[in-house]
């Protein structure tokens, strides 16, 4: 669903839908077709749709109005218009429809909250009469310290029994003569709902609302992170699980370069991602969400053109669940948009002139940032604040692998390799879906270098999960000529404005708590 209005102009609908993530013959394409409200509550539809096409408009409108009244925009009364008097409706806290209308009225009194958000990953028609659907619900749990639910599941929408004469097709005097209306309220009625969560009410209860010590400590400083649910599969071997991570919607930071020359740092989020704004100065501090993890990805391939050996890193940042719908659109399109930067030969070149007219220290510790904030020599760093003083601290090893020497001070840089490197990097970030994926993971506690994180994957390789018979092997991606291993960072906040864009990071600080999880992505094992 694209686009969509209530019969008033003061009542959106505000569910997201992401139609096709999985193939299906029976899935219908539901992204070309606008569904909107009318003062009579009729449907209209640009296209003649099938019997498919109306079970799957059907499951989406209920699911809208389901939303609306979770936020109390709307009465529990207009799901009367969905689904049958008798109709059965079960998840893990009910057992029929009349303790679902119930319950749903009790639940946005509770919560009393407009930021609950529902998103539809995925629906197809499963039977003749029977709609499949993979969502996700989130809303704040009234707590001190506001912590996040999200709770993805799969919902088995039933609808009583119809032929092609319970529909009937009415040509629209608003539209063009090859438009059609259905009219007046819902034809087809849900019988049966019959939810599946992927968390059980213990998971919710003791693993999504408890906060971390971190969250305690920086609980006047900064918002609660949230997290998407992990859920660990079979027995721990040793120091090893095996995981699988939900369905998401993140921003991916994507950096390419020479493997010739180091690029920016893993365990840090790299400046020139943070593309957002946020003001943080009073009295105009805006509001921000933060997520938990940063999942870092790194590895090397050979470039299709040249030959030339390159390297690849990413940052997948978690988009918080109450402002995904404002990003939506671009996570469907999945484009890539370059992000510009400050060259950081140019700003060495001005930093000199500067340097022969002043006759200060050369600092191009910033350059490469998206961030307007660069502290003009070294006296001024400590009045910089924390977060934007490690924004940018992410080019100290690019500096020094091209100069050979420590960052301020009089250095002689080397033109050559800095303008070969710049020539050959590209930065660029996109809004994607992830699908479910499945990890073997090794934690790490302390500080995390190259050595540690070389003896974590050793451990992953050998461990009886990916053994003959173990169930998993690695996955190998694309043109990688090295396996892909990925980070999650459990110590550093990705914060976002309202607008769903990385505008700043937050790192822990005691760093021998700091958790940095190493993992392989898997799967399944082919006989």
């Amino acid at each position: 669903m694209r686009t969509a209005t209530t019969d008033t102009v003061d009542n959106p609908i505000t569910l997201t839908s992401i139609p096709q993530i999985e193939n299906s013959k029976n899935q219908a394409d539901l992204s070309s077709v606008d569904l909107k409200y009318d003062n009579n509550s009729d449907y209209h539809f640009d296209t003649v749709l099938s019997k498919d096409d109306i079970l799957l408009r059907q499951s989406l409108s209920f699911i809208s109005s389901l939303q609306d009244v979770l936020n109390k925009k709307r009465s529990a009364q207009i799901l009367e218009n969905y689904i049958t008097s008798s109709c059965t409706w079960i998840n893990p806290f009910i057992a029929s429809g009349s303790d679902a209308r119930e319950g749903l009225e009790k639940f946005s009194n509770f919560f009393n909250s407009n930021a609950s958000n529902i998103i539809v990953f995925n629906q197809r028609v499963v039977t003749t009469d029977t709609v499949e659907v993979t969502y996700q619900l989130s809303f704040w749990y009234p707590l001190p310290w506001r912590p996040r639910i999200i709770i993805p599941a799969k919902a088995l929408l039933k609808f009583s029994p119809t032929t092609s004469s319970d529909v009937t097709y009415v040509p629209s005097p608003t539209l063009e003569d090859h438009n059609i209306a259905i009219q007046s309220q819902p034809i087809l009625k849900i019988t049966s709902i019959l939810e599946q969560w992927e968390v059980s009410p213990s998971d919710i209860f003791f693993r999504q609302m408890p906060p971390r010590w971190w969250d305690f400590w920086h609980g006047f400083c900064s918002p609660t992170p949230e997290y998407p649910p992990i859920r660990q599969l079979g027995q721990k071997m040793g120091a090893v699980r095996v995981l699988e991570l939900p369905q998401s919607l993140n921003v991916e930071i994507q950096w390419t370069g020479s493997s010739k020359y180091p690029g920016p740092p893993l365990l840090a989020v790299p400046g020139f991602g943070l593309f957002g704004s946020l003001k943080m100065a009073r009295p105009n501090r805006e509001p921000y969400q933060t997520s938990l993890p940063v999942e870092v990805r790194s590895g090397r391939f050979t470039c299709p053109t040249t030959g030339e050996d390159m390297k690849r890193s990413s940052w997948l940042l978690h988009v918080p669940t109450a402002l995904q719908s404002q990003v939506m659109q671009a996570a469907l399109s999945s484009q890539s948009q370059p992000i510009y930067t400050e060259s950081l030969l140019e700003a060495y070149e001005k930093e000199s002139r500067n340097e022969d007219k002043t006759g200060s220290n050369i600092d191009v510790s910033n350059a490469g940032a998206a961030t307007s904030i660069t502290p003009a020599i070294a006296e001024e760093v400590d009045e910089v604040d924390e977060v934007d003083y490690q924004v940018g601290y992410e080019n100290l090893s690019i500096m020094r692998g091209v100069t050979g020497g420590a960052l301020r001070g009089r250095v002689n840089v080397d033109k050559d390799s800095l303008r070969e490197f710049e020539a050959k990097e590209r930065k660029a970030y996109r809004y994607t879906l992830q699908p479910k994926r499945k990890i073997a993971a090794v934690d790490l506690q302390g500080d995390v270098d190259a050595e540690r994180i070389a003896k974590a994957l050793s451990t992953i390789r050998s461990s009886g999960y990916l053994q003959k018979g173990g169930g998993y092997r690695v996955k190998q991606e694309g043109n990688e000529e090295e396996t892909v291993f990925g980070l999650q960072l459990w110590g550093t906040k990705a914060c976002f404005n309202l607008k769903g864009q990385p505008a700043m990071a937050i790192y822990e600080m005691q760093y021998d708590y700091r958790v940095t999880t190493v993992f392989l992505e898997l799967e399944d094992q082919k006989d």
